[in-house]
């Protein structure tokens, strides 16, 4: 995973917080991930698609909850801790 991956994925959860559906490395080399909302089940669907190795794609329905995004973002920053010099100063606090 690289820097640009993660920045992306940050991206990609901002734009799902604000109830947009996304897709996360969309036409690369690995698996592609795919989140759609559906605000009036409260749930996401959520299709990872790997056609550049195992062909496989596997599509799962899950609850969307506030603490799911708390999580999401604390992951995001274990993985890429503030103090990396990987490129411009960024917070990952949940936009509200």
């Amino acid at each position: 995973m690289l820097p640009d991956d993660l920045r992306h994925w940050q991206e990609a959860l901002d734009a799902l917080d604000a109830g947009q559906d996304i897709a996360w490395r969309q036409d690369t080399r690995g698996p592609e991930v795919f989140i759609e909302r559906d605000p009036e089940e409260g749930r996401a669907h959520v299709t990872i698609r790997d056609a550049s190795s195992s062909l496989t794609t596997v599509t799962v329905s899950v609850p969307l909850k506030d603490a799911w995004f708390d999580e999401a973002y604390s992951r995001l920053d274990l993985a890429w801790p503030r103090s990396r010099a990987d490129g411009p100063a960024r917070s990952l606090t949940r936009p509200r």
